[in-house]
């Protein structure tokens, strides 16, 4: 929603009650459709002013609430007339007055039915020509009593503080392959504090070449790349002198449940989730090295190896970064971050996207987009990444609609947040 905004003089609002229990139990995925949908309304129908999300709540017992929900806009409004039929399917209201706005009033039909069957209830108050505000209700189990508090307070605390490594090693080597030169220097950044001697390639067949090179301790493959696939290049290294006894991680974007059975299935030994966690892939280090290419190290021999300050950015590319984020991504590292941001700027796919768009590409606008999704989020482009997920989904279901109604101001976004990183870089220079 932030990127649908970002060329508007339209503020998003969201408040949330401080006393909203900390942990519910509910249908997420419904629930989430309903906010997309009113939320996607108000922004088709408002162009100046603020779309608020408001969120409360009714205890109902001592394991149940009542969720209560509302969208309010400074839109143009619904007529009277109009009103009546707001959530009759394929209804779209004041058509004379929209017709340069594609799609607008539909899915209200939809939002009901989910409230509906979600034990709700769904209205509207409307001024023609003010605004509109949409409110729901649904109930929730409730797992949780205590306080959420200040979202803003509870977004910082939940917030990892910076990892620091554990051990260093000796001798260890590993091989990094991905096709993206970004997530390759962010698997770097993370292995180098361990002293691990990395080698990069960034294809399958490089990767072949790379083996016979060297002896490896661990190769993280991308699953998923051009030409020859992470699984492929994964069943030909296998085959190889000395590719039965390395071991082999799969690196992806498309982690789900029971996504590690699958992963051992196809030859795999473990898998690492994109973008990777400094944790997760300590984790990995620690399963996989033999024991005595492992040395421990003190905690403040590592305060020397690690930069947590907080990176100098320009105050509007501060709007764009969620630059705890970004330093999680990059071990602490303010130097390792910029380096990603230079990274993140040489590899736009802006160009690319719009050309694939236009040919209507499905297949390989989806995975630029899906590269997106993961070099965004490395360097704190969160509403960036989100939306790029929201739109790599919709390709995978054959939801072109969204697609068509998301692409440009998806596109435009990333441009322009390009820039910004751009006009950042050269202060640093």
């Amino acid at each position: 929603i932030k990127i649908r905004l970002h060329d508007r003089s339209v503020e998003l609002v969201v408040n949330i009650d401080e006393n909203m229990p900390r942990i519910l139990y509910g249908d997420e995925i419904r629930l989430k459709q309903v906010l997309i949908n009113l939320l996607g309304n108000a922004v088709k129908f408002t162009k100046k002013g603020y779309i608020e999300l408001r969120a409360g709540f009714e205890k109902m017992d001592e394991t149940h609430c009542e969720l209560r929900m509302s969208v309010k806009d400074t839109g143009i409004g619904i007529r009277a007339e109009d009103g009546k039929d707001i959530f009759s399917s394929f209804t779209q209201v004041d058509t004379k007055r929209n017709r340069s706005v594609e799609g607008a009033g539909l899915g209200l039909a939809i939002s009901r039915n989910l409230v509906e069957a979600m034990g709700g209830t769904i209205s509207f108050e409307s001024v023609y020509g003010k605004g509109t505000t949409f409110s729901f209700t649904v109930i929730s189990g409730v797992e949780d009593w205590s306080p959420v508090g200040s979202i803003d307070r509870w977004v910082s605390v939940t917030k990892d503080a910076t990892f620091r490594i554990s051990f260093l090693t000796r001798d260890a080597r590993v091989l990094i392959v991905d096709d993206n030169e970004m997530n390759l220097e962010v698997a770097e950044g993370i292995l180098s504090p361990y002293d691990i001697d990395v080698v990069k390639a960034s294809s399958g067949a490089e990767a072949m070449i790379r083996f016979q090179e060297r002896k490896y301790d661990i190769v993280l493959m991308d699953h998923m790349m051009p030409v020859m696939d992470g699984v492929e290049a994964m069943k030909k290294i296998r085959s190889m002198p000395g590719g039965r006894d390395v071991a082999m991680v799969a690196l992806t974007a498309n982690v789900i449940s029971g996504v590690e059975e699958e992963y051992r299935k196809m030859g795999f030994d473990d898998y690492l989730g994109k973008p990777i966690e400094p944790e997760a892939m300590e984790e990995i280090l620690k399963k996989f090295l033999p024991p005595e290419k492992m040395r421990s190290v003190d905690e403040a021999a590592e305060e020397k190896r690690t930069d947590a300050s907080v990176p100098l950015m320009t105050e509007n590319l501060n709007d764009y970064i969620d630059k705890e984020v970004g330093l999680k991504y990059c071990m602490g590292s303010t130097s390792l971050l910029n380096k990603m941001l230079a990274a993140f700027v040489s590899t736009s796919r802006c160009d690319s996207l719009e050309q694939l768009y236009r040919e209507k590409n499905w297949d390989e606008y989806r995975i630029a987009v899906h590269s997106v999704k993961g070099t965004s989020l490395n360097i704190g482009a969160t509403a960036l990444h989100e939306e790029a997920k929201a739109i790599e989904t919709a390709v995978k279901e054959d939801r072109f609609s969204y697609v068509d109604e998301n692409h440009a101001a998806f596109v435009a976004y990333y441009r322009h947040l390009t820039a910004l990183i751009e006009e950042h870089l050269k202060t640093l220079s």
